[in-house]
């Protein structure tokens, strides 16, 4: 010890410590000093080796039995323990020395002398160590030698604090060090960046053991800190809970519970700041449960945070709302684990749980309904094993109605909502042992036509799942291949790649591998349609370069194993169609003496393949005419024969001979005067032929040259004997001279207009108007010139009593807008508008994604110009001179049911922004009421228009609200700032066009009021949402429209809820999230600290007249007078023996 004592005492005075005198040292450590540090010095050479071993003895003896004896010989000696205090200030001073200085005086901390050289600035590089490693950890850094000395040298200052923490230690360094130390343990507790591994659990580790040691006495300090931590606030730039951030935050966890008891009434108020400081990210609301979860388990007051979160599923805010449902969620899924903790009030508080969830499925927020959702499809998932399921079904579930609620949460407007109820859909398809409902398939089938891609890739992997669990079910096969086929066309490659795969997967799949019970589940149920899809798959697969090699050969055997089997040769058929090299043609035309027994599709592949022979070549030509006279009225065999004689040798020689044979028999039959309707039904083959063997001539100059007078009689409702044509006669005629009217344009000149006609006849058959469709959407895309005059008469069949006809008009008039060969008029988007309200659901569904997923995306702007036209074409109460109908159209498309109107007007505002919304309601406000207060527009007689502006404008009201609305809808949703800065933007906008368009608003109002018009009311529930966003309008009102204002007041306040009296007082015990500051820590003084460079930490004063800019640099890198009461961070005094 005297040889420790002796090496001390000697490198004390070599740095010129001791010869510096007495009042020298006080000064420097009251800061008082006005030059500089004197005479101390220590050489920068060959001071390390000194340092160090200053360092390890005082390690050595550190709470050692031989410490007292260590202290006593060094006061005989006249050492006293601030002379190594004034060695640790030098050396904080130094840049060189200052890991030293720092690891010196953290262990004097430990030490018996510790209150008489407790000094706050001495205290304040080492916090500043702690903040800067802190930095280190939460921003990254790369581990370089700088990087390791910063994070040894924390490690080393942590150890000792540790040893040297204590409550005497507590109470010197007083509760605002006290403060700072717990918030930044508790950040250094937290490490998770994976580049400083090396180092997180040992800093994590020592940082333990000071929090450990705070809680003992000052666990409040710590819990003030751990709350913004378990919230995951050591990551707040993760877009999801990863397994590393999930870690580090169960480490939080598991230390404050370490430190709490299960009756600590402190687990029920950490839950109680957590719930109510939830952040708006769904992956932290989700972190928050869970842990809100462990803590109501661990503890014996249980119910009241359970009670508190009841109140929470009915706040105002939507954020605590949509918590509660992830609260809920876990609650009712554990609740075995949970219930012995109820007592007998257990099923009541489970059923007050679900009911809960039940009424957030229809709350006004979308991510409450999407978070209720999610609740409800885990707590299906874990059903059967509740032990409370009954109760939980018959809740969520009563008398049926999680169906309707269903119903309408596929189709809400959010995409969070569609997303959440179709994963509640699918769970409910898994977890249901017994079968699944139309209804259930209906909806899920529905989302293949969703507007977000995600939302259909989501629908197709449903329907796969669902197959698979009941892959029997007709109803849900056929809505597979109705739904999932037709989605290798979508535009996104994402979507094309779930259907090809789900294709893959279960038809083309289990064909190659022989799986016969698995093709029997759709092959049979497909329609022409579905095999073009299928073509259309083989097409993705070999732009993919995805073989069809397998696919073929598995194919081609079945087929020629089983003949009779027509699906198989379908596939076959637009395999061939698609790629050739895969197949044999020997292999096929083998089996041509077969012909007779072998399905049609056998022909078109002969063709796909490009068999020819005389043979082929003559039996083709004797099967066609045999098929036309016997009138078999086998359209798609002739078709195919027709195809396979097209690319014979010679054939262009076959067609005229035809030409002429079946003119001079249907002429001969039409203008027989002993002919009848059965004569017309035996011509029906022929007259198929015919306009096939026009549409495959390849000299067309020869149509000229034959006489096509029966052809043309024949698309007339009667013959010149009077005779009624058979509907399907007439549309086969259709076809025909459609086809000879795309091959000759004379032909067209003349017959459009008699197409025209028949669309707009009352006796037409569905099938002539359908074929008269087609034909003049193929003439247009050929002569737009000659169709163009007749557009109006095919848009008439919006209207058209048949649902088909409406249909096929929808589909046609869409195709051609997409294809720029017919332009987007007012009068057509009222068409559209008339078909979206459609009494036939099927029309109507058909029409709004025809019109706002197909042709919205090519015209962006096409409601914003059209909203005002449509109310004012749609009141029928003033004359639209631009539009030319006549009266029988405009009674056509009159939409006289006020809830049809409406429905068409909320259904185009849902497809606006928020922007638009506001320039709508401008709009509105300036060119439709404005002509009411101006005396344009009678109330009296404009009340439609009227009424339809008002609703109108509380939709828009309706969806600016919603858009206004700043919602986490998921998990990579877009940063705090960014929703902020938009939503302000936002408001500002509205708040703008409002005060903008109040005065007319206001004259409006009092018109209403003088007229004593019921639409008073209309008009105030408008006013009552715009006050509602902002208060500062009732103000406006009340200066302008005094009794407005008291009325509105009055209605607004019998309107809202009466709130909970308990909800109140307990939710008040809870402060509200705190604003965001502008300092980096919730510590003042580790603010301080922080933004203070380090070198400026431990300066003495150079003067008294320094500017008041620098005075809170001085607080912290002063250390106060010794003889001051009351000290810098609050510590006690510096040396309590001066106080005596």
């Amino acid at each position: 010890m005297n040889n420790d004592i002796d090496f001390l005492i000697n490198a004390l005075d070599e740095f010129g410590i001791i010869s510096a005198g007495d009042d020298l040292i006080r000064d420097i450590n009251r800061g008082e000093l006005i030059e500089d540090f004197g005479s101390i010095k220590v050489p920068e050479n060959e001071s390390d080796k000194t340092l160090g071993k200053i360092e390890s003895i005082l390690l050595k003896y550190a709470k050692s039995p031989n410490e007292s004896d260590f202290w006593s010989i060094l006061r005989d000696r006249i050492i006293p323990p601030t002379y190594i205090e004034v060695l640790c200030l030098y050396l904080v001073s130094n840049e060189q020395f200052f890991t030293y200085g720092a690891k010196i005086y953290s262990i004097l901390l430990g030490m018996e002398p510790c209150s008489k050289i407790w000094c706050p600035m001495l205290f304040a590089p080492i916090l500043k160590t702690l903040i800067t490693t802190q930095q280190i950890l939460e921003n990254g850094a790369q581990l370089n030698a700088q990087t390791k000395s910063q994070l040894n040298l924390t490690v080393s200052l942590l150890s000792n604090l540790a040893k040297a923490f204590s409550d005497n230690f507590a109470n010197m360094i007083g509760d605002e060090v006290l403060i700072a130390l717990s918030e930044i343990i508790m950040k250094l507790m937290l490490g998770f960046r994976v580049e400083l591994d090396l180092y997180n659990d040992s800093i994590a580790k020592e940082a333990r053991k000071i929090a450990e040691k705070i809680a003992k006495t000052n666990l409040d300090y710590l819990l003030t800190f751990i709350v913004p931590e378990l919230l995951l606030g050591f990551a707040p730039n993760a877009n999801s809970l990863t397994a590393r951030i999930e870690k580090l935050r169960d480490r939080i966890l598991d230390f404050t519970m370490s430190q709490l008891t299960p009756s600590d009434d402190r687990i029920v108020l950490i839950c109680k700041h957590m719930m109510m400081r939830v952040p708006e990210k769904v992956h932290i609301k989700k972190s928050t449960a869970a842990i809100v979860y462990k803590l109501t388990k661990y503890s014996i007051n249980s119910k009241q945070i359970i009670y508190f979160v009841l109140k929470l599923g009915k706040a105002a805010k939507i954020n605590l709302r949509s918590f509660s449902s992830y609260l809920l969620q876990l609650y009712l899924v554990n609740i075995s684990d949970l219930s012995p903790l109820f007592g007998d009030e257990a099923p009541e508080i489970v059923m007050q749980m679900a009911n809960t969830i039940k009424n957030q499925l229809t709350d006004s927020a979308p991510t409450v309904r999407a978070s209720s959702l999610d609740a409800v499809s885990s707590i299906i998932e874990n059903l059967e094993n509740n032990s409370f399921g009954i109760v939980i079904k018959n809740v969520i579930d009563s008398k049926g109605t999680l169906q309707s609620i269903f119903q309408k949460r596929i189709v809400d407007e959010k995409l969070v909502v569609r997303r959440a109820a179709l994963q509640c859909l699918t769970q409910i398809v898994m977890s249901n042992a017994r079968a699944i409902s139309p209804v259930m398939i209906e909806m899920i089938a529905s989302r293949v036509r969703d507007r977000a891609v995600s939302i259909r890739n989501m629908a197709v992997k449903s329907l796969c799942t669902a197959h698979s669990r009941f892959s029997d079910n007709k109803a849900l096969n056929r809505a597979f291949i109705d739904s999932i086929l037709p989605l290798i066309l979508d535009t996104e490659n994402s979507v094309q790649k779930e259907a090809f795969d789900a294709a893959n997967n279960h038809i083309i799949g289990p064909l190659i591998n022989g799986n016969d019970d698995e093709v029997q589940y759709f092959l049979p149920k497909m329609q022409v349609y579905h095999f073009n899809f299928m073509k259309d798959i083989f097409t993705y697969s070999k732009q993919k370069a995805i073989s069809l090699k397998n696919t073929a050969r598995a194919l081609v055997k079945i087929a020629i194993r089983e003949t009779d089997n027509i699906p198989v040769w379908k596939l076959v058929e637009k395999l061939t169609e698609v790629e050739t090299s895969h197949f044999k043609v020997k292999e096929f035309y083998d089996l041509w003496n077969d012909k007779n027994s072998l399905p049609s599709e056998y022909f078109a592949i002969l063709a796909n393949l490009g068999c020819k022979s005389e043979e082929i070549k003559n039996d083709c030509i004797q099967m066609i005419g045999e098929e036309a006279s016997q009138n078999s009225k086998k359209y798609g065999f002739i078709t195919n024969l027709l195809q396979l004689l097209k690319i014979q040798d010679g054939s262009d020689n076959v067609w005229p001979d035809f030409i002429s044979r079946y003119c001079t028999a249907i002429n001969q039959c039409v203008q027989s005067t002993n002919i009848n309707e059965i004569d017309l039904y035996n011509i029906s083959t022929m007259i198929y032929v015919l306009g096939d063997v026009i549409l495959a001539s390849s000299k067309q100059k020869i149509l000229n040259d034959y006489d096509f007078t029966g052809i043309k009689l024949l698309i007339t409702e009667k013959l010149p004997n009077d005779v009624e044509i058979p509907n399907s006669v007439s549309a086969l005629a259709v076809i025909a001279l459609g086809k000879l009217c795309l091959a000759v344009k004379t032909v067209s000149n003349s017959f459009v207009s008699a197409f025209a006609h028949l669309l707009s006849s009352n006796t037409a058959g569905v099938a002539i108007k359908c074929n008269c469709l087609v034909v003049l959407c193929d003439l247009c895309v050929q002569y737009s010139a000659i169709v163009d005059p007749h557009i109006q008469l095919m848009t008439n069949c919006f209207a058209d009593p048949s649902k088909i006809v409406r249909n096929q008009t929808i589909h046609i008039v869409t195709k051609l807008i997409v294809e720029d060969y017919l332009r987007m008029s007012s009068i057509l988007f009222f068409r559209y508008i008339h078909a979206i309200t459609d009494e036939d659901p099927s029309v109507s569904t058909f029409a709004c994604n025809c019109l706002f997923n197909v042709i919205l995306s090519k015209h962006e702007n096409l409601i914003k110009e059209h909203f005002l036209e449509a109310i004012l074409y749609f009141s029928r109460e003033i004359s639209l001179d631009t539009f030319t109908e006549i009266d029988s159209e405009k009674e056509k498309f009159q939409i006289t049911d006020k809830s049809r109107r409406h429905l068409a007007y909320a259904l185009m505002i849902s497809r606006l922004d928020a922007v638009t919304s506001f320039k709508m309601v401008e709009l509105l406000c300036q060119n439709v009421l404005n002509k009411f207060v101006k005396g344009e527009y009678s109330i009296s007689k404009h009340s439609v228009i009227l009424e339809d502006s008002i609703y109108s404008m509380i939709e828009l009201e309706d969806k600016m609200k919603m858009s206004l609305e700043i919602e986490a809808i998921s998990d990579n949703s877009v940063p705090d700032k960014i929703y902020e800065s938009t939503k302000k933007v936002l408001t500002d906008i509205h708040n703008s066009m409002i005060r903008s368009v109040l005065p007319t608003l206001n004259s409006l109002h009092r018109l209403l009021r003088e007229g004593n018009s019921p639409l008073q009311g209309q008009l105030k529930k408008f006013y009552q949402r715009v006050i509602s966003k902002n208060k500062s309008l009732m103000d406006i009102i009340q200066k302008t429209e005094p009794i407005l204002a008291i009325e509105l007041q009055n209605e607004m306040e019998a309107d809202a809820q009466e709130p909970d009296n308990d909800e109140n007082e307990t939710i008040s015990e809870i402060p509200s999230t705190p604003k965001k500051v502008s300092f980096l820590f919730e510590s003042q003084l580790l603010t301080k600290i922080a933004t203070t460079p380090r070198s400026m930490l431990c300066t003495p004063k150079r003067g008294e007249t320094n500017s008041n800019e620098n005075s809170t640099n001085e607080q912290i890198c002063v250390t106060p007078p010794r003889n001051q009461g009351v000290r810098e961070f609050s510590t006690p005094p510096h040396d309590t023996s001066l106080l005596d």
